[in-house]
């Protein structure tokens, strides 16, 4: 039962993340809300699996939430956009 409300959950959350992007008004603080988040549940999701807090200790990819690719997936959009932003520049000057 609990995987499939994570089955749900996770698309629901990237859409969420997605629309967060799209509508904030301060990118900076928004990545810095999601940094601070995605920091304090790391540590909730190692103490709560009994996962050890060192990094790299237990394996070579010790696992965390998913908050961490939601953050990181804000900063490809970001860095996505930037490079739409230069496109439509060389496409400008190109045309005149």
């Amino acid at each position: 039962m609990i995987h499939l409300i994570g089955r749900v959950a996770a698309p629901i959350m990237w859409f969420m993340v997605v629309e967060g992007y799209t509508h904030t008004h301060s990118l900076k603080k928004y990545l810095e809300r999601l940094l601070i988040f995605s920091i304090i549940a790391h540590f909730a999701y190692n103490f709560c699996f009994g996962i050890s807090l060192i990094p790299l200790k237990d394996s070579l990819l010790n696992q965390t939430s998913i908050i961490w690719p939601l953050f990181l997936s804000v900063i490809g959009l970001w860095v996505e956009d930037q490079e739409w932003k230069e496109a439509k520049k060389i496409g400008c000057i190109q045309c005149h």
